[in-house]
């Protein structure tokens, strides 16, 4: 691994420890401390930040999340739920926290507490070049369209 990546990398695991941080609530660190679990909602198809192989979670996400708990002097616990049960598992108080490449939105915003984002990304739909869509809004108004 370069010394860049490295770099890139330390510095996630930092953003990110200080997410799992921000994402425990008070009462919840309390009981997580006094169990001595950190439990973490998942959703195993979400990769390269959590899937399975093997039978086994692994991830990016997976791998920091259980090295600060590792530095927490806790066990850690996933729980896998569906995508869409994640924010709910949280405001729940069912999972301390949850990881899957979750992205922030005003509507995610009403249910849990965000930290800063520590990576960015882009959707974008691939087209031919001769489709002639240059943007999402060139989609408006077709109904049968095929990537």
């Amino acid at each position: 691994m370069s010394k860049t990546m490295k770099k890139i990398c330390f510095l996630m695991a930092i953003v990110l420890i200080l997410a799992i941080s921000a994402c425990i609530s008070l009462p919840s660190e309390q009981i997580t401390i006094k169990t001595g679990t950190l439990s973490v909602g998942v959703f195993k198809h979400a990769p390269p930040a959590v899937y399975e192989q093997n039978g086994e979670l692994i991830g990016f996400e997976v791998e920091l999340v259980s090295e600060i708990a590792k530095r927490m002097n806790l066990n850690v616990e996933f729980k896998e739920y569906m995508f869409s049960n994640l924010l709910n598992a949280v405001a729940n108080n069912e999972v301390d926290c949850a990881i899957s490449d979750i992205s922030i939105s005003p509507e995610r915003e009403k249910i849990v507490s965000f930290t800063r984002a520590y990576s960015h990304t882009e959707l974008v739909v691939l087209v031919r070049k001769e489709s002639g869509i240059q943007t999402i809004t060139d989609l408006n108004g077709k109904k049968n369209w095929r990537c």
